[in-house]
């Protein structure tokens, strides 16, 4: 929340991102989903998943933290993968039991499915509130090989790398930060965009994430 706060507040600012798996900021907007996601990364794996378990001060502070990432303007590059991580771990949470409840597993992967609905309505409008200032920028790339969030300003730029789910290490290093903005600026020229005129792979892309969730719904419900 700090970090985030204190990058909304300049007034000349930027987020790359590169992600394997949907960044953090989209889950927040869906109690049911940022819950089991907080399930899931805490490694509970001996435990069943109760959504009541979850404070709602935290789901008050991620939906918070959803608002300001919204005005922040970004540009994410995604891979092929990057749906299927959490679809895995709802499948995998439902095998193992640690979903008991059948219509908590179909709300989960429901939500996954508006979180990408709101991708699209992001990158049909390039800009994520109707403000302009918040503009969203996003492509598709095959191969990312890190996961990262480059913040720029006008006149320097912070580095986040993120490892182990939410632990990260910050760096304001400049000559690291160059480094870091042209190996995305790489990804950037190999990857498709999403956004704006990139209808045709963007529909494809989404046709494909929102068919794995309806077979997992399916799994869910014959299960």
């Amino acid at each position: 929340m700090q970090n985030l706060k204190f990058i909304q507040q300049r007034k000349d600012k930027h987020i790359i991102i590169t992600s394997d798996d949907i960044p953090i900021f989209h889950f927040f907007k869906y109690p049911e989903l940022t819950c089991f996601k907080l399930f899931f990364w805490a490694d509970n794996s001996a435990l069943k998943f109760d959504y009541a378990n979850i404070s709602e001060e935290i789901v008050a502070v991620a939906q918070e933290l959803n608002q300001i990432y919204l005005e922040i303007p970004s540009t994410e590059i995604w891979t092929k993968d990057t749906v299927d991580g959490t679809i895995d771990q709802v499948r995998y949470a439902f095998e193992a039991g640690h979903i008991g409840d059948k219509a908590l597993a179909e709300k989960i992967v429901e939500q996954i499915r508006y979180c990408l609905t709101d991708m699209n309505m992001y990158a049909i409008s390039a800009k994520k509130t109707i403000d302009p200032a918040h503009s969203f920028n996003w492509y598709h790339c095959d191969v990312l090989g890190s996961l990262a969030y480059l913040i720029e300003f006008k006149e320097s730029m912070l580095c986040f790398n993120r490892f182990n789910t939410f632990n990260y290490l910050k760096t304001d290093d400049q000559f690291y930060c160059a480094q870091t903005k042209d190996w995305m600026q790489g990804l950037i020229r190999k990857s498709v965009a999403f956004s704006g005129q990139g209808e045709k792979h963007r529909n494809k892309f989404l046709y494909t994430a929102f068919a794995a969730c309806d077979r997992l719904i399916g799994e869910i419900n014959n299960g």
